[in-house]
Formats: C-alpha cells, structure tokens, sequence
C-alpha cells in the first residue's frame, strides 16, 4: 500500500543459513489531532497482518498515541505547516521497533517529573511518557527530544505490568 502518506518496504536478508526478515513502513502526519486515525489505521493493519494479540496491540495503541499526540501537541505545537514522521521496522514478525520524529525545539526527558509522586499527581501533563516508558519493552529519546524510539518485543510478555513510581 503506498500513498502520499505511507510507504512500505519489504527486506529478507540470507546470512548463511540463517535467514533474516526486516519490513519498514513510514508514515508522515501533518500536525493536527485529526491525523490520529491515519496512526490507527496503520496500526490496526499491523495488527491483522502479524496476528497480535489483544494485549500486546493495546500496549503498542496506548503507547503510538501518546507519542503521536506529543509529538503533534509538545513537539510541533500543533502547527500544521510541520510534519510527525512514523516508522516502523519490523524483524521476524515478532520485534517492532516505531521511530516518531517531529520538528520541535525539543525537550529534556528526564525534567518531566514522575506524575505518581504526591508532588504531581493533580498536575496534567506527564502521564504520556510515563506509559510509553511503562508499557514499551525499550524507550529512546534522541536528537534533543525530538526523536522517540519505542521497540516491543511480542515474543515476550508483559503480563503483570505494574505501574508504580519510577525510582
């Protein structure tokens, strides 16, 4: 499926006997919460495509839409003329690793404080990155705070995720 806003690529990599499958999907968003369902639409094929189980789909809507929405809200304030760029690598159907970039002035990830602290609990903002950090197997920001790499592993489970405060 290609569009002006999707784009897909399919690898298989032979290293000796060992064979290795890598798939790339992009997408780029305009900067407006009415692009969020473009995300879903995306996400919804994945999900059909690679047979995730409800559990592990819900953990990776959760935590695409909080990126998304952060990257559109925070990163980008919301200014249509900038762009959020998705991407998706995936390695034998089971590793997802998603890319959000947008074009913000970016942040320091490590000031947003923990809103489970009695300190924070009342205040609006900093739940978002606290469940992506939660419910994604590994969490990257780069490039300033303008880049957030997010993978899942699906051949793990997450069963019993709690969500305390971080120490």
């Amino acid at each position: 499926m290609a569009n002006k806003y999707f784009s897909r690529n399919f690898f298989k990599m032979l290293v000796g006997s060992f064979s290795m499958e890598f798939a790339t999907e992009k997408l780029e968003l305009a900067s407006g919460f009415d692009s969020i369902p473009l995300l879903e639409d995306l996400l919804c094929r994945i999900r059909e495509e690679y047979s995730i189980a409800e559990d592990q789909f819900n953990r990776i809507w959760i935590v695409l839409n909080e990126a998304v929405t952060n990257a559109i809200r925070h990163g980008n304030k919301c200014d249509p003329a900038k762009k959020v760029r998705l991407m998706l690598e995936t390695r034998h159907s089971r590793h997802f690793c998603f890319t959000v970039e947008d074009e913000g002035a970016g942040f320091d990830p490590q000031k947003v404080p923990d809103p489970t602290s009695p300190k924070h609990i009342a205040e609006p903002n900093g739940r978002g990155i606290y469940l992506i950090r939660r419910l994604a197997n590994s969490v990257n920001f780069s490039e300033k705070g303008t880049r957030l790499e997010i993978s899942f592993d699906l051949s793990e489970t997450l069963s019993g995720i709690e969500l305390q405060p971080e120490k």
